[in-house]
């Protein structure tokens, strides 16, 4: 999710995408209610997220982004130089980038080595979570990794899921250099029409169709009463 502004108000951007398809949806709130209503409570999917607490409410496997994580510890360092030293700092940074590593090496090694690195990683983690560094951003990010444990590791146990949340944040860059243009949108109505269109465009080309192509096959099936649930209702 990102800022959105709809006649001139501040509202929020969420983006949703997998493999097929991405949804975005602008709404005025950024609560958990609005993500509960796009997932559904029984979501029985795969989560993959930041570290929004909103996501923290669905009871699914779930993976948390270690580029955040990563990007946090950089943030850390560039605020207090010194803690480029810190042992956490340090040991938490080889610790992520060891196990996105691994992820690489998922065919290339044995299943047997490969699980034996994964639960090598998995202790390392949680040694780093149960310690007291007495050091505030060490023990924020300490309980972090304690907090989501092995939500941290799913995509090392799951072949199809990746270790970040980086596609959605592709997802949202050709909204976000349309917000820079235009500032947003000026109405409820044309804030709607707008994700509407750019979920069907974006969702036509991750599925290698003709936008135009689609758009007016939509059409057609609105007119008819027979529009899909998703576009390979049409294939």
């Amino acid at each position: 999710e990102t800022g959105w502004r709809v006649d001139g108000k501040n509202g929020y951007l969420w983006t949703l995408t997998n493999a097929q398809g991405t949804l975005y949806h602008v709404d005025k709130s950024r609560s958990g209610k609005v993500i509960a209503e796009l997932l559904g409570e029984a979501f029985g999917g795969t989560l993959v997220s930041d570290f929004y607490a909103v996501y923290d409410q669905f009871d699914c496997p779930q993976q948390k982004c270690l580029a955040h994580l990563l990007r946090e510890l950089r943030d850390a360092v560039k605020e207090q130089p010194e803690l480029a030293q810190h042992a956490f700092f340090r040991d938490c940074k080889s610790v992520v980038q060891a196990a996105l590593r691994l992820k690489k090496l998922r065919g290339k090694l044995k299943s047997a080595e490969y699980q034996k690195r994964v639960k090598g990683l998995e202790t390392r983690i949680a040694n780093l979570g149960r310690r007291t560094w007495n050091q505030p951003e060490a023990d924020r990010l300490a309980a972090r990794l304690r907090k989501y444990g092995t939500r941290l590791t799913t995509f090392l146990h799951n072949p199809k899921v990746d270790g970040t949340n980086n596609a959605a944040e592709r997802a949202l860059r050709p909204p976000v250099v349309m917000r820079k243009i235009t500032g947003g949108n000026r109405s409820e109505e044309g804030a709607r029409a707008w994700a509407i269109l750019a979920s069907v465009m974006r969702t036509a080309q991750q599925q290698g169709r003709d936008v135009l192509a689609t758009i007016k096959i939509l059409l057609r099936g609105n007119w008819s009463g027979k529009m899909p649930f998703n576009l390979l209702d049409f294939v």
